[in-house]
């Protein structure tokens, strides 16, 4: 899943989300403002666990293309063609991708699944 994204204001984080199965269950790959960092996160169960993490420059205003793989118990994050994050968990095995803000406002664009 990849789509360009544009955070235009707020304080926590845009992002995608992959194998979405309700509310308490799927996997996040987002970018938080307020701490500055790029984030794989899962959220199982309603318990919400950070995968991997890395403190992240992200410039309010600018469009950045955000990928999402997940390979059977692989999941990758890159941010402008970088592999940025990479985590390995089989929790959540199937689902739908969203996309998302939180607490914040932002544009997608060029949505694309494969």
């Amino acid at each position: 899943m990849k789509a360009d994204s544009f955070d235009s204001g707020g304080y926590a984080g845009i992002g995608l989300d992959a194998r979405y199965q309700d509310a308490n269950n799927y996997y996040n790959f987002q970018y938080y403002k307020l701490t500055g960092q790029l984030k794989i996160q899962k959220k199982a169960g309603g318990v919400l666990t950070t995968l991997s993490s890395k403190n992240y420059a992200w410039t309010t205003g600018t469009w950045y293309t955000m990928k999402a793989v997940v390979n059977g118990s692989n999941l990758e994050f890159w941010v402008n063609g970088n592999l940025e994050l990479t985590a390995s968990d089989s929790s959540i095995s199937s689902g739908q991708i969203g996309l998302n803000a939180h607490r914040s406002s932002a544009k997608f664009d060029d949505v694309v699944v494969q």
